[in-house]
């Protein structure tokens, strides 16, 4: 979601927005994809064809239960940083991309398919969800230092998002973004 230059170290940043289809990990039979949304803003620090990306964004991940008749909605800030490999150079008006790195989420809340909280008369969700993503894209050149960049990523999370001893489930995904990128001089 960034650019690079000939031997020179770049610095841009942008927002981004995107589409996640999320369920948990092991899937149950019970279990099916839901649609949520992210956005956010990145920073990129590039040199030649590698960089290194932070984001902050907020993402809403979860599950369909039931098939369909309720849904588990966990609202998250998540805070991915990538490696990131670009191909070509810095002048080419297309630039494929790969990218990988850890993400830490934070819980802002949970909730159902009526919006209302998912607590069951307690806090049933960890807080920090922690995991890792994997991706591919390209950046298009709107003009000079500007880009349009998109990727698709898989996120899998490492860490059980419940609370409750029986059970162990983790987010895992599939996450299609689009952002622009702006240089800092």
């Amino acid at each position: 979601m960034s650019f690079t230059g000939f031997a020179q170290t770049t610095l841009s940043w942008g927002p981004k927005v995107g589409v996640n289809f999320t369920t948990y990990n092991p899937k149950v039979e019970t279990f099916d994809m839901l649609t949520g949304v992210n956005a956010g803003l990145f920073l990129n620090y590039a040199k030649n064809h590698w960089g290194v990306m932070a984001e902050a964004a907020y993402s809403q991940l979860g599950t369909k239960v039931n098939n369909g008749s309720n849904l588990e909605r966990l609202h998250y800030i998540q805070v991915p940083v990538s490696g990131v490999y670009y191909f070509g150079e810095y002048g080419d008006a297309v630039r494929p991309k790969l990218f990988i790195g850890p993400y830490l989420g934070f819980l802002a809340s949970a909730t159902d398919n009526n919006g209302k909280k998912l607590s069951n008369g307690m806090d049933v969700r960890n807080e920090v969800d922690f995991g890792g993503q994997v991706g591919a894209g390209f950046n298009f050149r709107i003009k000079n230092q500007v880009w349009l960049n998109t990727d698709v990523r898989y996120m899998h999370g490492f860490t059980d998002v419940t609370k409750e001893p029986s059970t162990t489930f983790r987010n895992t995904g599939v996450a299609i973004n689009v952002g622009v990128s702006f240089p800092i001089k």
